[in-house]
């Protein structure tokens, strides 16, 4: 124990000549408490202390704004935590003062917790000054008995106080829950207001509107990096707390079933808030349908697995389908510009071949893409007809998908859910019915797949020619005119093709979405490969059906069945 006798600041700076830095630390729980005098007063007090016993206050002061105590979130990830490091590394010299309102602005938590702080602080040389009584606790004077029991029942009131309070929010947040009120929670999205009345909600028109063409912009094939880049460049209103849109707002709205007019309550499970496993239809104003929602939806899936799009032209329409047939390394289109090339000129690299492993020849990407598209036209003219049978069912198909792992996502959560809470009706029928719907909606995949499990689709030849003219157009276009096409014919593409390999020059090989046992050739040269070449399980696309049946075989839509 340190025996010397103690000296007041006055006498301490009369001695060394150098007066004691000081530190204000100030807290608050709650941002709405900003908004009154709590900074002001104990910024106040401090500074009256401070003069009043010859301190060196400094003007770096920690600020915990808004952040709690009573989880200890302060001391893990707050501005007192920093000041403890900021001691630690020897910043902040042993015997500096941390002036502070009172000690529930240090800790609100358990006992325990508050007292080991307190502990902490005083061991690392630091006087903890409570400027509301004047009060000096050091690691001499934390330990008279006075101090200590005055030190647990500040703390223990504290706790008490919080706890107390947490408990009637969490009673009155139950009430609310119950009764479903329409404005139980406060904070609603960012495209809606509080209605006049204040029990409700209301879209604000050129927010949804944000929100609308966001979710037709991802349908229609576009990412969240270009979505954000055209709504910034055409001044869009942002549905958020930002000042411009970023790169993650797009795919943070297509992924929010508020716009559904959903709304899932949640509670609070340690420090934490997990969802209840309810959810409230029609709380909000929807301001999507649930179709085009499916559709956003389904196009996000089927891009997950595909490379970062750096084409903001969307000029490679076979981005993520398209793969050298020589080594099977991806064929990436790069443009060549220069004064002996032409423009939007641009050549298919194969990428071993970029980075010198083999010799896979290059071929021009303006040839090779005339070369695909009427062929490939055959497939997904239906497609991109709007209104066509197999379009409508390629389209549920995608949409049923990206909901069946949206729900078995869900079920997953709400078991991590049951895991934390333990026991819950709410979680447990919420789990019954999500399961019964996952057996539905897998039902209903596997009945849209077998539908269009045969590839080759009779396509009128007059639904045919425009299809191709339009989307030979979309391809040759150099300049961003067709990009909202472009984009379409990719979606359209990568829902019908799995695979597409290309031997330059010879032939591509095809592999189909939802057609496993076939590959489809198609021959640039004028000599095609030979029937032998092709092999059981494969089919040889020709620009006109030949007139005869072939021996053995049967011709469908212009292709050999094997």
């Amino acid at each position: 124990m340190n025996n010397l006798p103690l000296v007041t600041t006055n006498e301490l700076t009369s001695a060394t000549g150098v007066r004691p830095k000081a530190y204000s630390y100030v807290r608050f729980s709650t941002k709405r408490q900003a908004k009154g005098d709590s900074l002001q007063r104990q910024l106040d007090k401090s500074r009256r202390y401070a003069a009043e016993h010859d301190l060196d206050l400094q003007e770096a002061t920690f600020e915990d704004l808004g952040v709690s105590a009573f989880d200890r979130s302060n001391v893990t990830r707050g501005a007192l935590a920093a000041f403890i490091k900021t001691v630690e590394s020897g910043a902040i010299e042993p015997g500096s003062y941390l002036l502070v309102e009172s000690l529930d602005r240090l800790s609100r938590s358990d006992v325990l917790d508050a007292m080991s702080l307190l502990g902490k602080l005083v061991k690392l040389g630091i006087r903890v000054v409570t400027v509301i009584d004047g009060r000096v606790l050091d690691e001499d004077t934390v330990k008279e008995p006075m101090n200590v029991m005055y030190a647990v029942l500040v703390f223990v009131r504290a706790n008490e106080e919080s706890e107390t309070k947490a408990d009637r929010v969490k009673k009155a947040h139950d009430r609310k829950r119950r009764s479903k009120s329409t404005f139980a929670f406060g904070q609603g999205p960012g495209w809606l207001r509080p209605n006049e009345a204040r029990n409700g909600w209301e879209a604000v028109p050129e927010l949804v509107e944000s929100v609308r063409k966001v979710f037709e912009y991802t349908a229609n094939g576009y990412g969240g990096t270009a979505i954000a880049r055209i709504a910034n460049r055409e001044g869009w209103p942002v549905p958020a707390r930002a000042a411009d849109w970023h790169k993650t707002l797009p795919g943070k709205l297509v992924a929010n079933r508020r716009v559904l007019g959903e709304f899932e309550p949640q509670v609070k499970a340690g420090k934490q808030r997990v969802p209840t496993g309810e959810v409230w239809h029609n709380y909000y104003p929807a301001v999507v349908s649930e179709a085009l929602f499916n559709q956003a939806n389904a196009a996000v899936a089927r891009r997950v697995d595909l490379p970062k799009r750096r084409d903001i032209g969307y000029h490679n329409i076979f981005q993520g389908m398209l793969r050298c047939g020589h080594c099977g390394g991806t064929l990436a289109r790069k443009s060549k510009n220069g004064p002996k090339n032409s423009e939007g000129y641009a050549l298919y690299v194969c990428a071993n071949r970029d980075r010198g492993v083999t010799a896979c020849p290059n071929w021009n990407a303006a040839k090779l893409e005339s070369s695909l598209i009427r062929p490939l036209m055959t497939y997904i003219a239906a497609d991109i007809q709007e209104g066509g049978t197999r379009e409508k069912a390629r389209q549920e198909l995608g949409e049923e998908r990206a909901a069946l792992l949206r729900e078995q996502k869900a079920i997953n959560h709400l078991l991590a859910t049951l895991e934390t809470m333990g026991g819950s009706t709410a979680i447990a029928g919420r789990l019954r019915a999500l399961e019964a719907s996952v057996d539905a909606r897998t039902a209903k995949v596997a009945k849209l797949s077998a539908l269009l499990a045969d590839p080759v689709t009779h396509v009128f030849e007059g639904d045919l020619v425009p299809a191709i003219e339009r989307a030979l157009a979309a391809v040759q276009d150099v300049t961003l005119a067709w990009v909202d096409e472009r984009a379409r014919l990719h979606q359209a593409l990568l829902r019908v093709v799995k695979e597409l390999r290309v031997w330059p020059g010879s032939h591509a090989a095809v592999r189909l979405q939802g057609d496993d046992e076939h590959v489809v050739l198609i021959p640039f040269a004028e000599a095609p490969p030979q029937p032998a070449f092709l092999g059981p399980g494969l089919r040889f696309w020709q620009e006109e059906s030949p007139a005869n049946q072939v021996e053995g075989e049967r011709v469908v839509e212009g292709c050999v069945a094997g």
